[in-house]
């Protein structure tokens, strides 16, 4: 059984379209979640994921999916004040989970650091901020040429691994940063019951580490929730019948693809008076697919990273 949160605030489609202008379209469902969600609570469910509570991988999931500068953020400055070894391994395997290009300047400065797992965490990121195409080809360049000349065995094998995975892929010009995801007017903090929220789902079954890695959403689901069956029910209602709203409606409801919205276009496909209102409700539950969405934007790798202790 699936907790319910406080009860959500019903959502302006049309206000908060209005305070997307300006955001670029690929971002568009990211930023519009995160302005719902607002910046106190993204910076909460940051600061959940290094607790290492039950519930705290679906947090990182949906900071993943968010790409949210305010989780790199939190995950940076958790570093630079951390007082012990593990609290600096743990918040730079946090920030290599949503880095993005805003990452790049500190690579130097976890390869400079006196600790040999900073080090070879550091190197990972590079090698995430490659796979992930959010470093450009000249950033790369000089990262693998400092990879590749470091001290440590570990930096200077992923620095060789980077500099052919460079070879590969298509890099951008430029390093790719997030969007702002901060709205002109300060929205409270939800109180967010992660683990609550993780077991209705079945993503946590016990210790903080017996996570059911099902592949099936449930971080997508899970932010639904957070912004309400009902203003998910309203969503679909304002893409079918383009209401005004209807871009930030329809990008929330591509980024999230809950079942409330599935089970609502089906239903308005059965009960359609026209060929063209079926026809729209046919483009929304293709839209809704996990087929459609993994055609459109593909899949981030993930890559096991394994930190050995450095030997006395």
């Amino acid at each position: 059984m699936i907790p319910r949160q406080r009860p959500p605030a019903v959502i302006d489609w049309g206000r908060l379209e209005r305070g997307l202008r300006g955001q670029p379209a690929s971002a568009l469902g990211q930023v519009a979640v995160a302005r719902l969600l607002g910046p106190a609570t993204v910076s909460e469910a940051a600061a959940f994921v290094l607790r290492h509570r039950p519930g705290g991988l679906l947090a990182e999931r949906a900071l993943v999916l968010l790409d949210s500068p305010i989780a790199v953020a939190v995950f940076l400055a958790a570093f630079q004040r951390a007082r012990d070894a593990q609290s600096r391994v743990d918040a730079l395997f946090a920030l290599m989970r949503v880095a993005d290009g805003s990452v790049v300047p500190w690579l130097p400065r976890f390869w400079a650091h006196s600790e040999h797992e900073v080090q070879v965490i550091g190197a990972c990121i590079l090698r995430e901020l490659t796979y992930s195409r959010r470093i450009s080809r000249t950033s790369a360049a000089r990262a693998v040429e400092l990879a590749r000349s470091h001290t440590n065995r570990e930096v200077r094998a992923l620095g060789a691994e980077v500099d052919v995975i460079t070879g590969r892929l298509t890099l951008p010009a430029r390093d790719l940063v997030f969007p702002p995801q901060h709205g002109r007017s300060a929205r409270p903090k939800i109180e967010i019951d992660w683990e609550a929220l993780a077991r209705g789902l079945g993503t946590v079954r016990g210790d903080p580490g017996d996570f059911a890695e099902s592949g099936a959403g449930e971080e997508r689901e899970a932010l639904a929730l957070i912004l309400g069956t009902e203003n998910v029910i309203r969503a679909v209602d304002v893409v079918l019948q383009r209401r005004r709203g209807f871009n930030a409606a329809r990008a929330v409801l591509a980024l999230l693809r809950p079942e409330a919205a599935r089970t609502t276009t089906r239903n308005a496909t059965r009960l359609a008076n026209s060929p063209a209102e079926r026809r729209r409700a046919d483009a929304l539950l293709e839209l809704l697919s996990d087929a459609s969405r993994r055609r459109r934007l593909g899949h981030r790798p993930a890559h096991r990273v394994e930190i050995r202790k450095r030997p006395k």
